[in-house]
């Protein structure tokens, strides 16, 4: 199923349908994104109830529900995303899966059927795209049943010119997540700064090699890029889980009661 909110702006937007379009081959072996799903899928996993309604905001091409839908049989899944094409793709990962084409950063939001009802949620390498994440986190907080919780990634550490070409608008630090999630109505239950040393490291090699990391992502991934991601998928496995120079930073939220 596919309901579309049309109240989009083409700053807002990133080319997302075209985005997705060029890069899913890229992503699906990714080991910075293989990694922050592994974050994200090892919280989901702890917190897990039978019957919990699984929300992910802002689905992309749905690799993540893809990762999480074998560990949630007994639940509802449910994708929430801008784009189409990202919608289409990630509905061939994962049939059984609901999803929905709506701009979470509307200030007319859609999808009143869905309202209070996510008791389990995901928004993994979102909020640093947008030109209004506390406006978009208000209106993910009215998709959360009370009490339920919402598990957030995004990059801290400095920008580069990758991730400035995908349409990255700021990277943050843990206190001002704390105070953007606090402000828009949650409560922060924990906040992680992962990654280091091995992610932060991987984080500056594509620093270095600038605008040709985007080329890298365009496309088939070449032999090299695949040697260098199995490289750090070992490495990744050392990075420590909280440390005050992590660079990956992941939320745990609540909506309050």
């Amino acid at each position: 199923m596919t309901i579309t909110d049309t109240k989009q702006t083409p700053s807002d937007r990133d080319a997302w349908d075209a985005h997705w379009s060029k890069i899913d081959s890229f992503t699906e072996i990714s080991s910075g994104k293989i990694y922050r799903d592994k974050l994200v899928t090892d919280l989901v996993r702890r917190f897990y109830r039978p019957g919990d309604t699984i929300v992910d905001f802002g689905s992309g091409q749905g690799d993540l529900i893809r990762i999480l839908e074998p560990y949630l049989a007994d639940s509802r899944v449910i994708g929430l995303e801008m784009s189409a094409v990202g919608i289409e793709i990630a509905r061939q990962k994962t049939p059984r899966a609901e999803f929905y084409q709506v701009d979470l950063q509307s200030q007319q939001l859609a999808l009143p059927q869905l309202r209070n009802t996510g008791t389990l949620c995901v928004c993994a390498e979102v909020i640093e795209h947008l030109d209004h994440p506390s406006r978009f986190l208000v209106n993910v907080g009215q998709f959360l049943a009370p009490g339920g919780r919402l598990i957030i990634t995004v990059p801290g550490g400095p920008m580069n010119a990758f991730y400035k070409s995908i349409g990255h608008r700021r990277h943050f630090t843990a206190g001002a997540m704390a105070a953007l999630v606090e402000g828009s109505g949650l409560k922060v239950a924990r906040i992680y700064r992962a990654g280091f040393p091995f992610f932060n490291i991987f984080r500056l090699l594509a620093t270095m090699r600038g605008e040709k990391a985007q080329q890298d992502a365009q496309g088939k991934p070449s032999a090299l890029v695949r040697a260098v991601f199995a490289s750090f998928d070992f490495l990744f496995r050392f990075n420590l889980a909280n440390a005050p120079w992590g660079w990956q930073l992941v939320v745990v939220a609540e909506k309050p009661r």
